[in-house]
């Protein structure tokens, strides 16, 4: 059970609607839940596309490799004469040349790392990698260390990628959901992940509105992973 899943389980139970059994069918099988023998519950994560070299990738996917060889460079510095540590905040598009970013951004960090003091600040390292230099109040072991990060794909307006992720999160499913109908008379999409953690009563309102008419599916709950009790409940509405 993958921490969705855990806090899934754990939406459900504070639910007191009945037994939540992992696994119904067995297992890494669908559903993923089934509540009371009444009503089968599917978890997915939603999944944030984005387009590169004229492919679509899924952004969860890519994004954690980048992330990986971008700090790697902190490592690759020489010893340096900084009392302090300090965070780097990296801004980046996924179209980013690995290897042309991650030296120059050695090389300007190695820079830094020979004066005595930094003032914060902001640094263009390439067209699709940016840096933010913040002090850090506590000493790490190196005098680089990853501070945050941004993807520059990710951007729009949350509302307008809850929706689109979460639909496209239900035609996934609904091929599945088909095939498995007649075994519980109630259907529930679990979604969580990115732009659905920690959405409130305003946002969750509006996807009820977008989501209104579905077939097949009954409710939708938007699972906060963090915090279960901050997950909505969405009730598909038809005419």
């Amino acid at each position: 059970m993958d921490f969705v899943e855990r806090a899934t389980k754990e939406y459900l139970e504070s639910l007191g609607l009945g037994e939540v059994i992992f696994e119904p069918s067995g297992p890494n099988t669908f559903p993923d839940f089934s509540i009371g023998e009444r009503i089968g519950v599917e978890c997915t994560r939603l999944v944030h596309i984005v387009e590169k070299n004229g492919r679509e990738y899924n952004l969860d996917q890519i994004e954690p490799s980048i992330i990986r060889s971008l700090e790697a460079a902190f490592k690759d510095l020489p010893r340096c004469n900084l009392t302090h540590s300090y965070f780097v905040c990296l801004d980046f598009d996924i179209d980013i040349e690995l290897r042309i970013a991650r030296r120059k951004l050695t090389a300007y960090l190695s820079e830094l790392s020979q004066t005595s003091a930094i003032i914060p600040h902001r640094q263009r390292i390439t067209n699709e990698l940016e840096i933010e230099i913040l002090k850090s109040s506590n000493s790490f072991e190196t005098p680089f260390v990853l501070g945050g990060m941004n993807t520059r794909n990710s951007a729009g307006w949350v509302l307008e990628q809850l929706s689109k992720q979460t639909q496209d999160a239900i035609k996934r499913k609904t091929e599945k959901l088909v095939s498995a109908k007649e075994l519980f008379g109630e259907w529930w999409l679990a979604v969580s992940g990115g732009v659905a953690v920690g959405v409130s009563e305003s946002y969750a309102k509006f996807i009820e509105n977008e989501l209104r008419g579905t077939p097949f599916w009954d409710r939708v709950l938007l699972i906060n992973p963090h915090s279960y009790k901050q997950s909505k409940t969405i009730e598909i509405k038809r005419p």
